[in-house]
């Protein structure tokens, strides 16, 4: 079983709200999965289900912005990369339309 902070997740079901919106892709994989992400200039880092993901490392074999939706999330590297300046980070607790606007 997962840590209770992984159990608690609402931010994958928050952004599923997105996909009403032109030009978002959100939701399971699809064919043209890294075109999509290829041609995009934010990826959406949600919080996992544990404590890290692949969306992060496939943000950058697709070259969009990493835009990590996580509190807790322990970045790697830290010591080696600057997250600050090459991603963005916003709060759990604001997952909503802001971040469409």
């Amino acid at each position: 079983a997962n840590h209770a902070y992984y159990a608690n997740n609402t931010v994958r079901g928050a952004i599923v709200a997105f996909a009403v919106f032109p030009d978002v892709s959100i939701g399971g994989f699809i064919e043209e999965y890294f075109e999509v992400m290829g041609k995009s200039h934010f990826c959406l880092i949600p919080v996992g289900t544990s404590s890290w993901t692949n969306h992060l490392y496939e943000s950058f074999f697709a070259g969009c912005i990493p835009l990590i939706l996580s509190d807790n999330f322990v970045l790697p590297f830290q010591g080696l990369i600057d997250w600050q300046s090459l991603s963005i980070r916003w709060p759990q607790s604001e997952v909503d339309f802001r971040l469409y606007a």
